[in-house]
C-alpha cells in the first residue's frame, strides 16, 4: 500500500490551524497532551516549509511531546487520528511514520478570528465555553427578553465600539483607520551624544577581543604546545564568542604562554597534550588563569622565586591587565 500525497498548504497554515483547534475546543475532546502533539507537528510542518510530510521515529516524538513511554504516545497520537485532526502512516524498522494534521469536516470552515472577548461574536465561539447564557450571536443580553438596549448605560456604545466603528488611533487621523492596530512610538527618539546637538561620539567598535587568526599564530609561537590548524569552525567561533569577555580579552596571550612555559603541560606528565580547542573546553581556559596567578610552589633550596619563568610569566600578565584596563 502506497503513502498518501501530502495535501497542499497554504502560507501560515500552521497559526490558523492552531487557532481552530483553541476554538474548537479539541483539548475537551482529545485531550491537552494530544492537541500539544498536534501543535508539534503542525509547526514542524510549517518549518519544513509545507514541502512534504513530517517523519518522526517513537522515541523521537516522545522527546518533543513529553511522554512518558511508547504506550502513552500510542494513546494520544490514536485520539488525534479517531477525531479526525491528524494523518499517520506508521513506519517499521528503521523507517520513520509520517504525519500531518488535519482539519476535521465539521471545522473545516470555521474562521481563525480571535474568539476573545474584545472581537466581534461569531457562529464558531459557543457562548458555554465563556460560561454565559446561550444566545444568539449578536445579540444583546436583555434584548430577547424586551429589555431595551439604552437601559443599559453605555452598552450600545461600548459594543458599537468593539464591532467594527472606526475609532481614532494615536497618531492616525480620522478616515485613515487600518484594519490592525498600528505600533506608535511613546518615546522621544534618543538624543545623539555631544552637547549642544553636534557630531555623536565614535560609535563602539564591533569587537574588542582578538581575531581567530591572532589567537592561532600567538598558539603556534610557543614551540612545546601542539601546533594548531590554521581554520577550525568550531575553534573560531569559539574565539569570537568571547570577544567582549574582559578576563578572556586581557589575559589570552599571557595564558596560552603559561601554557607553553609551565611544566605541568610540558613535561609529559598528563594523559594528554594540551590543543588550541581544549582551551576553549568546560572551564578549561579559567583554571589556567587561576594557576598562572597562583603564587609559584618553590621548594626549600631551589632560589629565590624571582628566578622561575612561571613568574614571570605571572607578572606580565598582571601588567597586561593593567594596562588594559587603563585602555578601557
Amino acid at each position: 500500500m502506497g503513502s498518501e500525497q501530502y495535501p497542499k498548504r497554504p502560507k501560515f497554515f500552521s497559526h490558523r490551524f492552531c487557532r481552530v483547534l483553541a476554538k474548537a475546543c479539541a483539548a475537551n475532546e482529545i485531550g491537552p497532551e494530544a492537541c500539544w502533539l498536534l501543535t508539534v507537528i503542525a509547526h514542524t510542518e510549517d518549518a519544513k516549509g509545507y514541502r512534504d510530510a513530517v517523519t518522526f521515529f517513537n522515541g523521537q516524538l516522545q522527546a518533543f511531546v513529553g511522554c512518558g513511554s511508547e504506550d502513552s504516545l500510542n494513546r494520544m497520537r490514536s485520539k488525534a487520528v479517531r477525531a479526525g485532526w491528524l494523518h499517520y502512516e506508521s513506519g517499521g524498522k528503521g523507517k520513520a511514520g509520517r504525519y500531518w494534521v488535519l482539519v476535521p469536516d465539521q471545522h473545516r470552515d470555521w474562521d481563525d478570528l480571535p474568539s476573545d472577548e474584545s472581537f466581534d461574536c461569531n457562529a464558531n465561539s459557543p457562548a458555554t465555553v465563556r460560561g454565559e447564557p446561550g444566545g444568539k450571536c449578536g445579540e444583546n443580553p436583555g434584548e430577547s427578553a424586551g429589555e431595551p438596549v439604552s437601559t443599559r448605560t453605555g452598552a450600545g456604545e461600548s459594543r458599537g465600539k468593539v464591532r467594527g466603528e472606526p475609532r481614532e488611533k494615536p497618531g492616525e487621523s480620522a478616515g485613515h483607520s487600518s484594519l490592525y492596530p498600528s505600533l506608535t512610538l511613546t518615546q522621544d527618539p534618543p538624543t545623539p551624544h555631544g552637547a549642544g546637538g553636534g557630531e555623536c561620539d565614535p560609535p563602539e567598535p564591533a569587537s574588542s577581543g582578538p581575531s581567530p587568526d591572532e589567537v592561532v599564530a600567538h598558539w603556534n609561537a610557543q614551540a612545546s604546545l601542539t601546533p594548531a590548524t590554521a581554520s577550525d569552525p568550531n575553534r573560531d567561533r569559539a574565539i569570537r564568542s568571547r570577544a567582549f569577555d574582559p578576563q578572556w580579552c586581557a589575559n589570552w596571550r599571557a595564558v596560552i604562554a603559561y601554557i607553553g612555559s609551565a611544566p605541568k603541560y610540558t613535561s609529559g606528565k598528563l594523559d594528554f597534550r594540551p590543543t588550541l580547542s581544549w582551551l576553549f573546553e568546560r572551564s578549561n581556559f579559567a583554571k589556567a588563569l587561576d594557576e598562572m596567578r597562583a603564587p609559584p610552589r618553590i621548594a626549600p633550596g631551589t632560589g629565590p622565586p624571582e628566578d622561575s619563568e612561571a613568574v614571570k610569566v605571572f607578572w606580565e600578565a598582571v601588567e597586561a591587565e593593567k594596562r588594559a584596563k587603563r585602555t578601557g
